[in-house]
């Protein structure tokens, strides 16, 4: 599961230090992979699919925009 995302007001608008090195990334210049939480809520609505589903978030210097893709394989 890939979620992409505008920026948010937690990201920096200059590189700046950041515990996370990719978030001390400027945001209108830079796409920054992430932690999402979609996996997250989707396992909670679905239990069975914990341990079968992981996802990744990117964040992009764009002011509105949205985008999930998602991935299956099955038998």
């Amino acid at each position: 599961l890939t979620t992409i995302h505008s920026l948010t007001n937690s990201q920096t608008i200059i590189d700046a230090p950041h515990k996370d090195l990719r978030r001390a990334r400027a945001c209108g210049s830079s796409l920054i992979p992430t932690s999402t939480g979609s996996a997250t809520a989707i396992i909670e609505i679905f239990p069975e699919l914990k341990g079968r589903l992981d996802g990744h978030a990117v964040r992009v210097p764009l002011t509105n925009a949205s985008l999930t893709d998602c991935v299956f394989e099955v038998e």
